[in-house]
């Protein structure tokens, strides 16, 4: 096959639109494991646990005990991409960049 059957392209925006441009992004390929995504088998194995679904990582992080300030400063992140032959398309928003690691673990660390 030309093409990996879960493969993403995942970026941060710093601000609440993810139509700013991208102050950073790493391609993420899982079967094989590759790209540019300085954790990929963690990633992977977290989107596997979430189903391929973004939206559902905060519910498989573990409580690191971590506290975040409340100061807001707004981090989006997207993820595009295929997974598993289906087409995700996500964006989400998070306070601070501290409560965006918080909640994401190793998909979003980079």
């Amino acid at each position: 096959s030309l093409y990996a059957p879960s493969a993403v392209v995942i970026s941060k925006t710093q601000g609440a639109s993810a139509d700013a441009p991208a102050q950073r992004a790493v391609t993420l390929r899982c079967l094989p494991v590759g790209g540019d995504h300085p954790a990929p088998e963690k990633a992977c194995a977290a989107l596997r646990e979430a189903g391929g679904d973004p939206a559902a990582l905060p519910r498989y992080v573990e409580d690191t005990g971590r506290v975040c300030t409340r100061e807001y400063r707004p981090v989006t992140v997207s993820v595009q991409g295929v997974w598993d032959g289906r087409r995700i398309d996500h964006a989400q928003t998070f306070s601070n960049s501290c409560e965006l690691e918080k909640q994401t673990a190793s998909v979003y660390a980079f």
